[in-house]
């Protein structure tokens, strides 16, 4: 069992570590800027799942706005 020093508890991991991380995850995920909404992460599930990547739209409510067709009944 490793066991780490409270200082190396303290630091944060690198940018690519957690990269790795959230594209290996089975899930999809995405995140934006706030308050803009500009998109800017998706890994390759949310891609499978949704059939866009961030290059399609720039925004959360240009994506909201491509997957979810209006109803004038609603």
């Amino acid at each position: 069992m490793m066991v780490q020093h409270e200082d190396e508890l303290r630091t944060p991991p690198k940018a690519s570590t957690l990269l790795r991380v959230l594209s290996a995850l089975p899930f999809g995920i995405a995140w934006a800027s706030f308050p803009d909404g500009k998109i800017q992460y998706c890994n390759a599930e949310f891609v499978r799942l949704f059939g866009h990547d961030a290059s399609q739209f720039r925004t959360v409510d240009q994506f909201v706005d491509s997957l979810y067709l209006f109803d004038p009944r609603l």
